[in-house]
């Protein structure tokens, strides 16, 4: 496993522990404030990580790729 693959691992773990603390927070906080933040921030990153996530473990394949056929 390379280095990017484990920066990817992490990454992804992390998002998925915030999204899961972002949901139980919804759960307790219901107020302008909270839907002004998940409308004008919350739903953009959702939706940016995982195609950032996607695309660094592309590039992790890439060079992964690259190595091997360098030898």
């Amino acid at each position: 496993m390379n280095n990017l693959n484990m920066i990817h691992e992490r990454l992804q773990n992390r998002f998925r522990m915030l999204r899961m603390e972002w949901q139980r927070a919804c759960e307790q906080w219901d107020d302008p404030v909270r839907h002004r933040l998940e409308r004008e921030i919350w739903q953009e990153f959702e939706s940016t990580v995982p195609t950032a996530l996607d695309e660094l473990r592309n590039l992790s394949e890439l060079i992964a790729k690259a190595q091997r056929e360098l030898g």
